[in-house]
């Protein structure tokens, strides 16, 4: 990837968690890139075709952060609650990727092709989950839905304590995973 493509990539990804998908435009991502416009088209094909780059980047970024600055956990259920603590933690101090996300879960609306790829990134997640914690599909399906409906309840309501719900998903699932 060269420097154009990653400035494009980054001005989308400014563009999108300040203005939103809707004042998202490609004369806007150029103007946050630095660069002239008709870039988007000879790298990218198209604004689709960047936010689909984009969205594949952010999904591999995510993974490839989280994996530096955490170790994978062992069997025990102590070492997954572990690491169930620590994706937490990743994710609340990570929170403008989850912005990102909640920007394509808007667009998915409006594009089958945007919702192809999420239903893709959302299912790789899925995966993942069900080797790092030890979990089914279903409590994979439940953790990332919890995830996501509390970055989507603080965009409404700032007001919401995202750092102690994520804290209690925790215990929850711990509980969950592990019924008295």
């Amino acid at each position: 990837m060269n420097e154009t493509e990653k400035k494009l990539l980054q001005g989308a990804r400014e563009c999108l968690i300040k203005e939103g998908h809707r004042r998202t435009t490609i004369k806007r991502i150029a103007e946050y890139a630095g660069v002239n416009h008709g870039l988007v088209h000879h790298y990218f094909g198209s604004k689709e075709g960047l936010l689909l780059a984009l969205l594949e980047q952010t999904q591999q970024g995510a993974i490839t952060r989280f994996f530096d600055e955490n170790q994978l956990p062992q069997t025990s259920s102590a070492s997954q609650e572990n690491a169930l603590k620590q994706f937490l933690e990743f994710t609340r101090s990570h929170a403008a990727g989850e912005s990102l996300m909640l920007e394509f879960l808007a667009m998915s609306a409006e594009s089958s092709v945007i919702a192809e790829k999420l239903r893709k990134v959302i299912h790789s997640r899925r995966q993942l989950f069900q080797k790092m914690f030890g979990v089914s599909e279903g409590e994979a399906t439940l953790l990332i839905s919890l995830v996501l409906g509390t970055f989507i309840q603080s965009q409404i309501d700032p007001e919401i304590p995202v750092d102690a719900l994520l804290e209690r998903f925790a215990s929850l699932f711990t509980v969950i995973q592990h019924p008295k």
